[in-house]
């Protein structure tokens, strides 16, 4: 787990409130359709965290803020688990009702540490390109 300084640990705090409402708004979409959204149980907290950040990019990405999105998928890509969080949304066609304001927030929040959490996520995975190896 990423054990850097304060502000970084401040901003994972936001973001996870931020993934709650990520997850009340995939299991208001789940009981729609079907599919179960989120991350494992049995992931650690940066798993989720990661997880999130996939997931916030595909969010984004239904939003129109298609910089934001491309951002974060950068860096979702370097993780097993933010590739899956991305994947997660593509069931969905749309999520707008007013939450990609809240979106893009987060997503700025997260960005302010993505030099922080690159290197952090390339220390930690091998995924050349996206293309991560099974874990």
């Amino acid at each position: 787990m990423y054990t850097g300084d304060g502000a970084m640990q401040d901003r994972r705090g936001a973001a996870a409130a931020a993934a709650v409402v990520v997850a009340m708004i995939s299991l208001e979409a789940a009981a729609a359709t079907g599919p179960r959204v989120g991350p494992k149980e049995s992931w650690d907290d940066m798993q989720k965290y990661e997880y999130y950040i996939g997931q916030l990019s595909g969010a984004l990405g239904m939003c129109n803020h298609f910089d934001l999105s491309a951002r974060l998928k950068t860096l979702a890509d370097l993780t097993p688990y933010g590739r899956q969080g991305w994947q997660s949304l593509q069931v969905f066609d749309d999520i707008r009702g007013g939450r990609c304001g809240g979106y893009a927030d987060s997503a700025q929040d997260i960005l302010e540490d993505a030099e922080k959490l690159r290197h952090y996520l390339t220390d930690k995975y091998d995924c050349p390109d996206g293309k991560c190896a099974a874990e």
